[in-house]
């Protein structure tokens, strides 16, 4: 069994699409192009509140590695969407060469 055949959950690349927003060209993920990713390995990484004196803010994080997708096959501004929550990209998506090939980046999404 590969490294890649233990997740079990659906998650999908989201891809944003350029619309106009007054005078402003922005990317919207209202109506994207999705594409589903059977293939990925999603795992907790520590998060973090933000507060003062008060729970204001919560932020969950996860690595992702993908062996069947390279590195290009990912876009910064590409969002990942899982069990319907989309979180970002954070950073760069790194292309990892050996001892096996795959792609790997961090995701993100603050709530509250």
């Amino acid at each position: 069994m590969s490294l890649m055949e233990q997740s079990s959950r659906d998650v999908y690349r989201v891809r944003g699409v350029q619309v106009q927003d007054g005078r402003d060209t922005v990317l919207s993920y209202a109506d994207p192009a999705a594409r589903t990713l059977a293939t990925v390995i999603v795992q907790p990484v520590t998060g973090r509140e933000d507060n003062n004196g008060n729970r204001d803010a919560t932020l969950a994080q996860f690595s992702v590695m993908d062996q069947d997708n390279p590195a290009g096959f990912w876009q910064d501004t590409d969002r990942l969407e899982m069990d319907g929550v989309q979180y970002q990209i954070e950073g760069h998506v790194q292309d990892w060469p050996e001892p096996l090939p795959h792609a790997y980046f961090l995701i993100n999404r603050w709530e509250g």
